[in-house]
């Protein structure tokens, strides 16, 4: 009984948030955060970077970010969405995501 009860909220949160529902997939990007300032990151498949990978990047820390191989939109500190490409190398510096 107790194996069933505790599947519930598994199968109930995973109904809700599957990785394709916020457009997350099997492509990455590489994003190193240049600033002396920890930021909150959004991973969204649209510029309003409201659902998606909500995170943040600690100052001077390069991360690796899932994203759809079609590309996605990385969104600093509740800003607009920067579009970047599957394979692509980002930097954040002075509170905005631009390549390498």
């Amino acid at each position: 009984m107790r194996l069933v009860l505790a599947a519930i909220p598994a199968i109930l949160f995973g109904q809700f948030c599957a990785v394709d529902e916020i457009g997350i997939g099997s492509g990455s990007i590489v994003v190193h955060n240049d600033d002396a300032s920890t930021h909150e990151i959004v991973v969204s498949d649209n510029a309003k970077c409201v659902v998606g990978l909500h995170t943040e990047m600690r100052p001077n820390s390069t991360r690796d970010f899932p994203i759809d191989e079609g590309g996605a939109f990385f969104c600093v500190d509740g800003g607009g969405g920067v579009a970047v490409k599957n394979g692509g190398r980002y930097v954040v510096r002075g509170g905005a995501v631009s390549p390498e």
